[in-house]
Parts: C-alpha cells; sequence; structure tokens
C-alpha cells in the first residue's frame, strides 16, 4: 500500500527484529495545523489491520504529543464494528515496554489508547481513529507523532520505524507531523496597527493580522476602547463571514458615522481591546499621540510597537523592502541590490543604508542613499554596491553573502541572506516583495513577476510534493526541493529531532510549480534534522543527515 502524502516519516535508529506476524499501518494522518493554546486538537489516524485473525483483540494507538496535553475523547470506525477509544491504564500497559523502544524526548510524553471491544477479522481491515486531545499551555512548533498495533503479547518486539509497507512489522509509526501552538488569541490573531487621526474620508481604524497558516474565522469578535470597557459604549462586532486569511490583514473601521457601536481613537493617546465569541480579551495596544501621516504598527508584522510612517492600512507594516540582490559583478556590470516600495506612498528614502558582513561589523562603511531620494508607489531603487574607488562600497560575495536594509533613524527594516549565485541568477523576491528564490531572469530596476521557483516559466502540476534534499548527507548546505499545485501560503522550515526550529526557509505566498530552497546549516552540529513544508491544506517533512 502506498502511503498518503500527509504521512511524514523519520528513521529512528531502532533495530527491527522479523517476526512471521504482521501488524498494522498508518497508511494517513490529518491533523490540526495549528492550534491554540488551552484549546482542542483533532487528528484523525487511519490504520489498516493488514492479515485475517480469528483471535480476538483490541486495537491499540500511542500519541506522541507535549507533556501538558491531555486525552479527550477518542472514537474508531472499521469493517469490523465501531467504538470508542479509552485510555490504557492497564499495568503494564498493553504496549509493554513503549518508553523502553520509543522514549519520549525531553518535554514530551505517550498518550497510550485502547480500544473499548475486541475484535476478529478475516481480511485486510481498514480503521478510521478520530482523537480529541486537550491542548497545554506551552507554545510552539511540535513534533506530533503516532504508533499503531494490535494488542498482542509483545506487540513491541518489532517495529516498523521505517514507515514502509513491511509484513513483519507487529507495530507501526508515523512521526514528526508538525504542529503550532500559538498563544489564545484565536490561533494567534493579534493587533498589528491603529489610526487614530482619521477623517471623513479616511477614518480611524485598528487593523488585526493573522501570523499563521490556516485561515481563522472571526466573526463575533469584538474591539473596543476605553468607553466600550466601561460600558458606557456598545463594542464594535465584526460581522458573520469575518475570516482572515494565513497571514492575512483585517482593517476594521471604528468611527463611521451613524453606527452606534463604533468609536472614534483619541488623537491624544488610547487603549484598544479584542476579545473571541467567548468574551475572552485576547489582545489589548495603548498608543499615544500622533500625526495625520502616523500610525502605531508593529514593526515587523506581529512584532514590537512604534510609531512609523507611512500608514499602512490593511498591508504589511515593512513598505520599503530589499527586493532582489545580483553578486556575480564585473568592472562593466557590478554588484548590486534593489529596494522596493510595497505601498501606495510615494516615500523619502533619504538616509537609508544598505551594507553586508562588514558594515555590520563595522569594519567598512555603510552604503547611503542620497538626499532627496524619492520611492514612488510601487517603486524600485537599484543600488550599486561594488562601484570602483568608492570608500562605502562594498562587494557581495558570489559564494554566498548577507545584506541588511536601515533606515535614516539606524533601525533595520530587512535583511536577506543568499548561497551562491551563477552569473545568469539573482536572489530575488517573486513577485516583488513576495518569496526570496533563485531566479535564471535578472531583473534590475523592473518588476520580478510571479513566482516560479527556479523555472524560467510557470508550471502547474499535479499534486503537492516535498523531494528529498541533495546532497544527503550534507556539509554544510543543501537543496530542498517542492512542488505546489496552486498558489498559496507556506512555511518550510528545519527542526531538530527535539521539535525545536533552528531555520524558517519561507513563510508566505508562493505560486503553483516547483521551487527550490538552499539551506545552510553552519553553526549547527552533526545529526538528523527534519525539514517539513506546511500550507492551510497540506504537511509533510523528511530528514536529512548533516555531517561535518
Amino acid at each position: 500500500m502506498k502511503r498518503a502524502t500527509r504521512v511524514v516519516t523519520l528513521l529512528l535508529g531502532i533495530a527491527m527484529v522479523a517476526f512471521l506476524i504482521s501488524g498494522c499501518l498508518i497508511t494517513e494522518v490529518i491533523q490540526s495545523l495549528v492550534v491554540a493554546a488551552g484549546g482542542e486538537f483533532t487528528t484523525k489516524v487511519t490504520i489498516t489491520d493488514k492479515t485475517a485473525d480469528a483471535n480476538a483483540h483490541e486495537g491499540a494507538l500511542a500519541i506522541l504529543t507535549p507533556d501538558d496535553w491531555e486525552f479527550v475523547s477518542g472514537t474508531y470506525d472499521s469493517q469490523v464494528g465501531k467504538g470508542a477509544f479509552i485510555l490504557d491504564v492497564n499495568n503494564p500497559p498493553v504496549y509493554g515496554d513503549l518508553d523502553g523502544k520509543l522514549p519520549a524526548p525531553a518535554g514530551m510524553k505517550w498518550i497510550r489508547l485502547v480500544t473499548d471491544a475486541g475484535y476478529t477479522n478475516d481480511a485486510n481491515v481498514v480503521h478510521e481513529a478520530n482523537i480529541t486531545l486537550k491542548v497545554g499551555t506551552k507554545t510552539g512548533d511540535f513534533m506530533i507523532g503516532y504508533m499503531a498495533t494490535k494488542n498482542s503479547p509483545d506487540m513491541l518486539g518489532s517495529i516498523n520505524v521505517l514507515n514502509e509497507d513491511n509484513d513483519n512489522a507487529w507495530a507501526d509509526t508515523s512521526m514528526n507531523h508538525m504542529v503550532t501552538v500559538t498563544g489564545a488569541a484565536a490561533a494567534g490573531v493579534m493587533f498589528n496597527e491603529a489610526f487614530s487621526r482619521g477623517s471623513a474620508e479616511a477614518p480611524d481604524y485598528v487593523e488585526l493580522y493573522n501570523p499563521s497558516a490556516a485561515a481563522v474565522d472571526v466573526s463575533g469578535y469584538k474591539v473596543y476602547d476605553n468607553g466600550g470597557q466601561a460600558g458606557s459604549k456598545p463594542k464594535k462586532e465584526l460581522p458573520a463571514g469575518s475570516v482572515i486569511a494565513p497571514w492575512g490583514f483585517m482593517a476594521i473601521t471604528v468611527d463611521n458615522t451613524g453606527a452606534d457601536s463604533d468609536f472614534g481613537l483619541s488623537s491624544g493617546g488610547d487603549k484598544v481591546w479584542l476579545e473571541n465569541t467567548t468574551g475572552a480579551v485576547i489582545d489589548s495596544v495603548e498608543f499615544g499621540a500622533m500625526q495625520p501621516t502616523e500610525s502605531w504598527q508593529r514593526i515587523p508584522d506581529g512584532g514590537a510597537y512604534k510609531l512609523s510612517s507611512p500608514i499602512t492600512r490593511g498591508t504589511s507594516n515593512l513598505p520599503v523592502k530589499l527586493n532582489e540582490a545580483y553578486s556575480r559583478g564585473t568592472d562593466t556590470d557590478p554588484d548590486w541590490v534593489e529596494i522596493y516600495n510595497s505601498c501606495a506612498d510615494t516615500l523619502d528614502v533619504s538616509g537609508y543604508k544598505v551594507y553586508d558582513n562588514g558594515g555590520q561589523a563595522g569594519t567598512k562603511p555603510k552604503k547611503e542613499v542620497p538626499a532627496g531620494t524619492l520611492l514612488p508607489p510601487k517603486g524600485l531603487l537599484v543600488i550599486v554596491v561594488d562601484k570602483t574607488g568608492a570608500d562605502s562600497d562594498f562587494g557581495l560575495g558570489s559564494g554566498g553573502d548577507k545584506v541588511w536594509l536601515e533606515d535614516a533613524a539606524g533601525a533595520v527594516v530587512d535583511s536577506v541572506e543568499f548561497g551562491a549565485l551563477e552569473p545568469t541568477q539573482s536572489w530575488a523576491r517573486k513577485p516583488d516583495a513576495g518569496l526570496w528564490q533563485i531566479t535564471g531572469t535578472i531583473t534590475k530596476g523592473t518588476p520580478n513577476g510571479d513566482p516560479t521557483g527556479v523555472a524560467t516559466e510557470p508550471r502547474v502540476v499535479e499534486g503537492y510534493s516535498l523531494r528529498q534534499n541533495y546532497p544527503n548527507p550534507f556539509n554544510p548546505s543543501t537543496k530542498i526541493d517542492f512542488v505546489l499545485p496552486r498558489t498559496a501560503d507556506v512555511q518550510v522550515a528545519v527542526y531538530n529531532l527535539r521539535g525545536e526550529m533552528v531555520a524558517e526557509l519561507v513563510n508566505g505566498r508562493l505560486a503553483a510549480g516547483s521551487h527550490q530552497l538552499t539551506f545552510n546549516a553552519d553553526g549547527l552540529a552533526s545529526g538528523i534534522y527534519i525539514y517539513a513544508i506546511r500550507s492551510a491544506e497540506f504537511a509533510t517533512a523528511k530528514r536529512m543527515v548533516l555531517m561535518k
């Protein structure tokens, strides 16, 4: 039986002992990808009991979770019956020495479940298990694991840790299914911007941001200022059907004329609260006086607040971004970086600076944009960085480099790190302000077009896939290829075996087609790492080996 694309595998390095008895195979796992701390986690596990068996026995399922999660309920359905999963309270447990065979990593535990009734079967039987778990208070990215088997003597004598169709395995594992646990703010929904100097044409507003890979329904959520908090004014309620897309924004006007539930923000300063449908406050923000051209913004989106200009209603709060870099320059066509204005206003970028590691370390000056430089809406500015004789210029390393962009006040507003490039390639966001990738079409000073990965033309593909990295084993860098069947918000990240993220390679929107990323493991120890891709409808991962 071929595995479904959602099943994620990991070699655990446990010796397999062959027995002439077959067991179960996990053929599909579909689980929550983002869940709020304190909420409920749902998962569906499809298990095939492969061989006829005249002896009545129970089914057993163990789930590897953070150690503060708890079992709520579970059901199963199959050709031979349906019923419930219950906690395994047997002493010893029906699994035998599970912790000795598959020890839970630090901060994790196995939740052991068994079915409530035994069964026999005279052919392959497919079981669908639906499990609900209570999520604890720990936040972050976690790797959930699964093991399925029959409740039989010495069930762990043979374990299929390779996740293959193995007739000799009594127990099957499917490990490293990622889930992100956010704060209790509805899977991460938060205030991102507030504007209090509104007019009839451009009224006051607050902006919500969804920093997760899953859309969030905020219907019935309420926003209010001190008047709503004190009960002297109604709260502004979001209408039914209010949904924030993955990594999306929602601007909420709060001073419409004639609406009883609306309220104006004070230009001298105010405080605003956000509550969910249960009435729980999930975020609040307090700000001081601002000018008509300013708003109170998290920079970057979801980060720390600062008073900033321009106003970025409903869009990213980082309007000026690095957009392309070229490192294979010559005397006649030197290295350059390109910056982009993603907002609808003309921006003064006088005094902005770009620099690489030399400027970061203070050993070389930074390249400063001249006074009077204006960047029009959706405009591009090319900054040449290795002209001969200019003290502040620097060359980009053809084998890879890192570049920073800071504003006139000295605050870093963007940075990018890239690997080796060929003379015909640049490192570019596609489309402008989008996701970084190697491109074979250099677009100096012109729009970067649609995101199509390393291919020069878009290519629609059949389905999702994550390919094995190459080279593997590697030292210190490797390539990761994946395919998307449609445009999607995607995260690609690398994790250690404790489930800790060690690198985030992509977090944003990509178009359908083939894509390639470079992972550089400088600074990491030798060992096994997991690279994983996740979107709202798909998640999978593979292992790779770093050998130094």
